[in-house]
């Protein structure tokens, strides 16, 4: 059991995964503040987006509102849908005078708070852009399971995993929301890859973030992800502060990242 109150952090929190913790977590989806700063997140969420359905002819900036808008109001509207559609358009690689993201835009400091982890661009769209598409209603579209197809036709049996592990991290963080592609073979296989990299204390190595490893494992019904979450689970135990909270910076994500992996998998803590 956590020595540590998790939700502490979340309490007066206006951050996207702050509302949804005290919307769903904490129970304050009636609480007139929480009213009050969950309008005021949700219009500067949607502040600044432009007729093409971006926010700033920027991907990433754009990834970010969405992921911001599916904390907060959930179900997609015609503006998600038309920031999707212009995510689709810019992650193409075939026409390089739409494709902005083709080794020219930098991650910048504010891409934080997000399920992924900072690796090549175009990797990191292709697999924001199949996980947003899946979160907001998407994935059963044709071109949404070719760009899934295309994932797994990257995967390497050789290593067990895709290259690099920032891909294969977010690769995999795409994956797991699908329905389709979490019993995939290839996510078995990458599974026990990153087995093989967990420690004593239950934590990864090798590069591997062990908050978003944990929520992204979370949404798996599998022996060998199970009995890793089991482990992350008693090494993140001993690893809270006492404030509730885990890890240096950042502290509100990688809280929330590990307290959705466990009302997920209660039975493993």
């Amino acid at each position: 059991m956590l020595k540590y109150d998790p939700l502490a952090v979340f309490r007066t929190s206006t951050t996207p995964a702050g509302l949804y913790a005290r919307n769903r977590w904490i129970g304050l989806e009636h609480d007139p503040a929480w009213r009050v700063d969950f309008d005021k997140t949700v219009s500067a969420l949607r502040r600044g987006q432009l007729k093409n359905g971006g926010w700033a002819d920027s991907p990433l900036l754009t990834i970010n509102r969405l992921f911001g808008l599916h904390l907060t109001v959930r179900e997609p509207d015609e503006r998600i849908n038309n920031a999707l559609d212009w995510l689709t358009i810019m992650s193409n690689p075939s026409d390089p005078a739409l494709c902005r993201v083709c080794g020219k835009e930098i991650i910048p400091p504010s891409f934080q708070d997000m399920p992924f982890v900072k690796g090549p661009v175009p990797d990191l769209l292709k697999a924001a852009l199949l996980f947003l598409s899946v979160l907001f209603g998407r994935g059963r579209e044709g071109a949404v399971m070719k760009q899934y197809d295309d994932l797994l036709k990257r995967f390497d049996p050789e290593i067990g995993r895709w290259r690099g592990m920032a891909t294969t991290q977010n690769f995999l963080r795409a994956l797991v929301v699908h329905p389709n592609y979490t019993v995939s073979k290839e996510v078995q296989s990458a599974v026990k890859s990153l087995g093989k990299l967990q420690g004593r204390s239950g934590l990864w190595k090798g590069g591997v973030n062990p908050y978003l490893m944990v929520n992204a494992l979370g949404h798996l019904d599998m022996s060998d992800s199970d009995k890793q979450i089991k482990a992350a689970f008693r090494g993140l135990v001993h690893a809270q502060s006492r404030d509730g909270t885990w890890g240096r910076r950042h502290k509100e994500w990688n809280t929330f990242l590990v307290v959705h992996a466990i009302n997920r998998k209660p039975s493993l803590l």
